[in-house]
């Protein structure tokens, strides 16, 4: 069962319940897939350790607006207004964060933030602008929207991670992409993790899992994975 709790902001965050709420010892998962209901369930950990959060991403859910396209078309159509797109997006989610932390029901000290795909990209995007999210978790993820069909011809800024990846070295960092995944580009996958390693002073924590196969799909080895090095960090 999934306990809905409004925060500050206009759209909701989802929190998974344990019989330890109020645990200063947990640590914090911000899940992002689409909605805030799907990066709840999507999480790869769930159990008493973590309080799992997650919260819609610009355009869906309840975020997205009349009048323009929803999903990763209205993201395209966000910037070509030059849009700010993660904007009230990151603010929304540190609210959220604040009032984890204030209310005692989390450690600091072990926040991370994930997701998969577009949830990946923006996922990056808030441990960029919030270094309280020590950790980040990449499943298949988008690394530049350029990569996208959604965004092809648009000649203007993609917010490509690879322009950042020497921030990015300050956090400890797990990706994981299929062998050959058209649609997100393995091959951009693989060079953000070079090019963290490459702009950031040793040692730099990263790891990057190519699973053989094909398509645009998060498998239950991907997930197991994922889990297993966040768990890891919790020690």
């Amino acid at each position: 069962m999934v306990d809905r709790r409004t925060f500050l902001g206009s759209v909701a965050a989802s929190l998974l319940p344990s019989h330890s709420m109020g645990d200063p010892s947990r640590a914090v998962i911000f899940w992002f897939y689409t909605s805030e209901a799907m990066g709840i369930s999507d999480c790869p950990v769930s159990d008493s350790r973590f309080v799992v959060a997650s919260a819609d991403l610009p355009c869906h859910g309840r975020d997205i607006r009349s009048g323009e396209p929803p999903e990763l078309k209205g993201w395209r159509y966000r910037l070509e207004r030059n849009e700010d797109l993660f904007g009230a997006f990151t603010s929304r989610c540190i609210e959220r964060l604040d009032q984890l932390l204030a209310a005692g029901e989390a450690d600091p000290e072990r926040v991370f933030v994930g997701g998969v795909s577009r949830g990946a990209f923006a996922a990056f995007h808030l441990a960029l602008r919030e270094r309280r999210f020590k950790s980040v978790i990449g499943l298949s993820p988008v690394v530049d929207l350029s990569d996208l069909s959604e965004f092809e011809g648009y000649a203007g800024e993609t917010g490509a991670l690879h322009q950042r990846a020497d921030a990015l070295g300050y956090v400890s960092t797990f990706l994981s992409i299929q062998s050959h995944d058209e649609r997100v580009r393995t091959r951009s996958t693989i060079a953000l993790a070079d090019e963290i390693i490459r702009t950031h002073p040793p040692p730099v924590d990263v790891t990057l899992r190519v699973e053989a196969g094909s398509g645009h799909t998060v498998t239950s080895q991907m997930r197991n994975a994922a889990s297993a090095w966040i768990v890891a960090r919790l020690r």
